[in-house]
């Protein structure tokens, strides 16, 4: 048996973090987190596959936890897929101009979510 992908979700939204959770147990090995705090942690404990990152959280935003990561050798390759509710186009540019290996909006459906990680670990 082949072990299963480790994902580590980051959203502050518990209701939002819970509903992910939901969709990925049972595919990944998912470890939810609610700040970049946790997910330092987290990454110390069990470097993750792919990180599903919220753009806006308090203190450390998305981008910001992003720049973190990708300043660091030990984890700046560590892929990561930004979570958002926000499409308007400084948000979308500003994310983007980081590369990160997705970008997905919180309104998009489940299974188009699950396709987008699927179609990640497919082709990496």
């Amino acid at each position: 048996m082949t072990q299963k992908k480790h994902i580590l979700l980051v959203d502050d939204a518990g209701v939002y973090l819970r509903a992910v959770m939901g969709y990925l147990e049972g595919l990944y090995d998912v470890t939810p987190v609610i700040s970049a705090s946790m997910a330092k942690l987290a990454i110390k404990e069990k470097k993750p596959d792919l990180i599903l990152l919220d753009c806006n959280m308090p203190k450390v935003s998305g981008p910001e936890f992003m720049e973190q990561l990708r300043a660091d050798d030990a984890t700046k390759d560590i892929p990561i897929i930004f979570l958002t509710s926000r499409d308007d186009a400084a948000t979308v540019k500003h994310v983007l101009e980081l590369k990160p290996e997705g970008y997905i909006l919180k309104s998009t459906p489940k299974e188009k979510m699950l396709a987008v990680i699927a179609d990640y670990f497919k082709n990496h």
